[in-house]
């Protein structure tokens, strides 16, 4: 049987932030899919159609999390997930920049496997790639350091 591949899932409505975090993965050799969402309905809805359809068991699917989104924010989409058996197996990682220890607590009491606060930093991607993939992730050279990121994300 084929290993399935990792495909990431990114519901971020800052696109500045998605964009960034795209180019870190390109910058470090990472070739991941990812899809990006830009609400908490949009991820919703496609999660429940894909396990409708039974699509869910040919690819392993991560999705990072931004808590605060417009619509619907970020743990309305962790509990229904989590409440679902189907979906529940696919690891939710928050990203944050909300560092309040309670919310932190929250999200983990809530189901989420790991919890960034933003911006998300080379060694934060490289801890969730390491833990969803069988690429050893950890020799990735650090030839670019995120502030130089940062400044070259364009705006689309």
């Amino acid at each position: 049987m084929q290993q399935q591949q990792l495909e990431l899932l990114i519901a971020e409505d800052d696109i500045n932030n998605f964009l960034l975090f795209k180019k870190h993965l390109r910058h470090w050799g990472m070739s991941v899919p990812i899809t990006h969402f830009i609400s908490g309905r949009e991820v919703l809805g496609i999660l429940f159609a894909a396990r409708d359809m039974k699509c869910l068991d040919k690819k392993r699917y991560v999705l990072l999390l931004d808590i605060d989104m417009p619509d619907m924010d970020g743990l309305d989409v962790l509990r229904r997930i989590k409440e679902d058996p189907a979906l529940a197996v696919i690891p939710v990682v928050v990203h944050s920049a909300d560092e309040d220890p309670a919310t932190i607590k929250r999200c983990y009491e809530m189901g989420c496997d790991a919890y960034f606060a933003k911006p998300i930093k080379r060694q934060d991607i490289i801890e969730l790639l390491d833990r969803y993939t069988c690429e050893p992730l950890i020799s990735i050279p650090d030839i670019y350091e995120d502030t130089e990121l940062a400044e070259s994300v364009q705006p689309a």
